[in-house]
């Protein structure tokens, strides 16, 4: 009867140490998506300066009644062949009928022209409608200073459309990155609980019993060691992640480096 519960014993650090040995490699594996992923995420995040900094912008001049003047990237991202046609418009004609707070086109170009007028300087984001009918998300500055005995406007108009869909990427990148940490984190920290939980109590019962327990025993304490060598590796790629995920709620890095 001695003999065959030694066998079991035998048995049950046998599992522990296969166990032991899956988790390690699943830490690895974890590790070196987390790398690819991070490397990703700056990659996207190189893309997105390079649209935001290389951009050609449109320059327009204008005065309360309207638009007079242009430079050769203004009539190309508003689709209009010459300068004399596009001076016709005004600002709000370039535009849909509302924009995305839900306000009037009009309404809201009147409010932020009399506000550069006003400060010297506004600047925002805005909806815009090329010649064609299709509309294309802009940021605007609008700079006041003094042209001859008059007070204009300078509209500068940059294209945003790839910087927004860059930052949308980004966005859904960010999320999915993490999404994965999260769900790597409780694949590796649960399992990890359950091990360290049975080798603990299998080392009470191999020291109890009364079989030649020396050898088991050492087994389980080098594996109780690699355990806690995983769990020492887990919280140090938690720090790191927390350290360079500055997307990340608070509630996942707790949890990260709980």
């Amino acid at each position: 009867m001695k003999n065959m519960d030694c066998v079991i014993t035998t048995d049950k650090v046998h599992a522990l140490e296969s166990m032991v040995a899956s988790l390690t490699e699943l830490l690895s594996v974890q590790e070196t998506v987390v790398s690819e992923q991070s490397e990703r995420l700056r990659q996207n995040e190189s893309r997105f300066r390079a649209i935001f900094n290389g951009s050609n912008d449109a320059i327009l001049l204008l005065t309360e009644e309207g638009f007079f003047d242009c430079n050769p990237s203004a009539l190309k991202i508003f689709g209009i062949a010459t300068k004399e046609e596009l001076v016709k418009f005004n600002p709000a004609e370039l535009s849909p009928p509302t924009q995305t707070d839900g306000r009037s086109s009009p309404e809201a170009a009147g409010e932020h022209i009399r506000t550069a007028f006003q400060t010297g300087t506004d600047r925002f984001e805005w909806v815009h409608r090329r010649s064609d009918g299709t509309a294309f998300p802009a940021e605007v500055l609008l700079s006041a200073f003094d042209w001859g005995e008059k007070r204009v406007l300078q509209a500068t108009v940059r294209d945003i459309s790839e910087r927004k869909l860059a930052e949308n990427a980004l966005k859904e990148s960010n999320e999915r990155f993490l999404a994965f940490i999260r769900e790597a984190a409780m694949r590796l920290k649960t399992p990890l609980e359950v091990v360290e939980e049975n080798i603990a109590s299998l080392i009470v019962e191999v020291e109890g019993s009364s079989c030649d327990t020396a050898d088991l025993t050492l087994q389980l304490k080098i594996q109780m060691k690699n355990i806690e060598q995983i769990r020492h590796n887990i919280v140090e790629l938690n720090k790191a992640i927390t350290e360079h995920g500055d997307g990340l709620p608070e509630a996942t890095k707790k949890f990260l480096l709980e």
